[in-house]
């Protein structure tokens, strides 16, 4: 197992401990404090869940509308300090919001909060080589969700991410026309398909069973191809499974 395996595996599930990721740690410094900070933030955010949330009856007035930016789990370990709990805040911020005004979200404020997602996994563009089905079985499976990859394509980079309150998969997909983002978002509801143009990318929403999909490419990369090959990637039985 290499250090690109390790974090992939630990990005997708960092309480398992398998033998080979467990022989890698006792040799690698690096992998062992990215899973130490990961399981840091991920007990943060366990501890932010389980605060009572406030009742809509003692909501302001008026509150402006806030989206859930998570901090990323770097490549590299690093001194974080406090990133845990800010972003467990700000996790305990969205859910709340979500529970005082439900059903206010549209494509446009999840196209937008897409877009802000893709700052923090900006080296996932990166990636030049297939990574292993192992690491992408794991990102999966913390997801819930169930593709295909043979109709999905080469995919250069998996990661499990906390998003809107639920892990999805955050994927890479090379194509004709260079890497495109693929997030699979069970839970969430689109209407119908919707072309966006923001923040430097170029992307679509669409529904997909028991949730929706988003493409994602930069500059005037093309997404309906992928788009299509991702729905047709996800398996018929209810593919998107939380």
């Amino acid at each position: 197992m290499n250090c690109e395996e390790a974090k992939l595996g630990i990005g997708a599930e960092p309480a398992a401990m398998p033998a080979e990721l467990e022989q890698h740690l006792a040799s690698c410094a690096d992998c062992s404090g990215y899973r130490a900070e990961t399981l840091r933030i991920e007990a943060g955010i366990a501890r932010a869940m389980q605060l009572p949330l406030p009742s809509a009856a003692a909501a302001p007035a008026a509150v402006a509308p806030a989206t859930l930016v998570p901090a990323a789990l770097p490549r590299r370990a690093s001194p974080w300090r406090n990133r845990g709990w800010a972003l467990a805040a700000s996790v305990l911020m969205a859910i709340a919001i979500g529970v005082m005004f439900g059903g206010g979200r549209d494509g446009e404020a999840l196209a937008t909060e897409l877009v802000e997602h893709m700052g923090g996994e900006a080296t996932s563009w990166d990636e030049p080589r297939p990574i292993p089905q192992s690491a992408l079985d794991l990102v999966l499976k913390r997801s819930g969700v169930q593709l295909d990859r043979a109709a999905l394509g080469e995919v250069v980079y998996a990661h499990a991410c906390f998003f809107r309150g639920r892990y999805v998969p955050h994927l890479v997909v090379q194509t004709s026309s260079g890497p495109v983002t693929v997030m699979v978002l069970p839970g969430e509801s689109v209407e119908r398909t919707e072309h966006f143009d923001e923040g430097g990318f170029s992307g679509v929403l669409a529904s997909a069973p028991g949730g929706a999909v988003a493409v994602l490419g930069r500059g005037a990369t093309e997404v309906d191809e992928p788009l299509r090959r991702v729905l047709a990637a996800l398996t018929p039985q209810a593919a998107l499974t939380r």
